[in-house]
């Protein structure tokens, strides 16, 4: 069966007005508008991210608290004890041919007194010495009938930063 050409062009400019709404939109559904630039063309870090503690963690502020208690609040009348049990470096190692990073990434391995959720999500989290901050904690399997929580913090950019393409 074929087509009308008037069916056709018809719906060749739909398509076309279609497109053109999803890519103007593109740019503010991802969040990348100009203005989040400096002058030099790199992307700025909103205020919100600067001003959370886990912003400014690095693996020197856990590695003292290996072996201490964190307490992770689950729904509204249960809390859940956290034992830091290691912090583990996690930088990508620099290959051929692959930009070099700056900064570093480490893996928080939590063993826990109980079940968090079956769903990964973001904790809010306290400890004495750290206050409260918010992970997002993955399960990490059980191991001699204890449950195993991790979450990674990574604060690795490219060493030349993240200019504009």
């Amino acid at each position: 069966m074929t087509t009308p050409r008037r069916d056709f062009l018809k719906s060749a400019l739909i398509s076309l007005a279609a497109a053109g709404l999803v890519s103007g939109s593109a740019r503010f559904a991802f969040a990348q508008k100009n203005r989040l630039k400096d002058s030099q063309g790199y992307y700025q870090i909103p205020a919100q991210v600067a001003g959370d503690p886990v912003f400014h963690f690095t693996r020197a502020t856990f590695e003292p608290y290996v072996q201490s208690d964190f307490r992770v609040t689950v729904g509204p009348y249960r809390t859940v004890n956290l034992t830091l049990v290691k912090v583990e470096d996690q930088r990508p190692r620099v290959r051929k041919g692959m930009p070099r990073a700056e900064g570093e990434c480490f893996l928080l391995l939590f063993q826990a007194s109980g079940e968090l959720s079956d769903l990964q999500q973001t904790y809010v989290l306290e400890h004495g010495a750290l206050g409260k901050f918010s992970l997002f904690l993955v399960g990490a399997g059980e191991k001699d009938g204890n449950v195993h929580y991790s979450a990674v913090i990574n604060h690795t950019r490219p060493a030349d930063g993240y200019k504009k393409d």
